[in-house]
């Protein structure tokens, strides 16, 4: 891939290269496994669309590739979150991809903070499976749904997801779903344990001594009406945050 191809990629005659090794390698094993097909990209420039991905991967591509999805924010529409998901039909495909992608953000300024790993969900039925789960049915005609292709033309996805949505692909994305659920919930309870740790701490301290949640542990000012199970509730999260806890009386 020349530099001459990135410009024309992206419609540019004068882009700032960044660092780059030559030859330029990328060790494809290291980012994708034996078999996979579904490439994530990460911190992608914000101006990145659709048909901006379709012209990146060129002529050479098409006919590799069955799913292209960006997913914008739910509550700015016209905001990708910088993410991207393609589904190719052969692994192969994927790995020339990955260094493809690797090569942009090595000569294009704007792609210098992209990154490009292999997806949680492998395979079009399951990616489509994913969606329709996570967004209902209604999302699969919304103009920010994924793009599907056959034989490299764009297809209809209700069709698609009719064709390739079977029970194993709902299965794989049922267990991505329940396992993302999990995650958020403990992040929330971690939030809510921090929370719930900074409230107690400013209640245990003397008057006008609150204090804030650090990298460190502040000495806890203990009052002698604290309970016995506040304070072995207050030990028990500031060993799990900080592997200790200073106390003062």
């Amino acid at each position: 891939f020349s530099a001459d191809f990135f410009d024309r990629c992206n419609g540019k005659r004068s882009i700032l290269p960044v660092k780059m090794q030559e030859p330029y390698q990328v060790d494809v094993e290291q980012v994708l496994e034996e078999g996979a097909t579904t490439i994530m990209l990460r911190s992608l420039p914000s101006s990145t669309t659709t048909s901006s991905l379709m012209r990146m991967l060129g002529q050479r591509f098409v006919g590799s590739y069955d799913f292209l999805y960006l997913p914008r924010c739910t509550r700015q529409r016209h905001r990708i979150v910088e993410m991207a998901f393609i589904n190719f039909v052969d692994p192969s495909f994927a790995k020339f991809a990955v260094q493809l992608f690797r090569q942009a953000a090595a000569m294009i300024q704007s792609w210098s903070r992209t990154r490009v790993s292999q997806a949680r969900i492998q395979g079009l039925g399951p990616n489509l499976a994913y969606f329709v789960l996570r967004f209902g049915g209604g999302a699969m005609l919304e103009p920010d749904a994924p793009v599907v292709f056959v034989n490299g033309v764009p297809a209809s996805l209700q069709d698609q997801c009719a064709a390739r949505i079977n029970e194993d692909a709902i299965r794989c994305a049922r267990w991505v779903l329940d396992e993302e659920s999990q995650q958020s919930q403990q992040s929330q309870r971690r939030r809510d344990r921090d929370q719930d740790l900074r409230d107690l701490r400013d209640m245990s301290s003397p008057q006008g001594q609150r204090t804030d949640a650090r990298d460190k542990p502040e000495p806890i000012y203990v009052q002698p009406t604290l309970r016995e199970d506040e304070l072995l509730e207050l030990l028990q999260r500031q060993e799990e945050r900080f592997g200790y806890a200073i106390f003062r009386l």
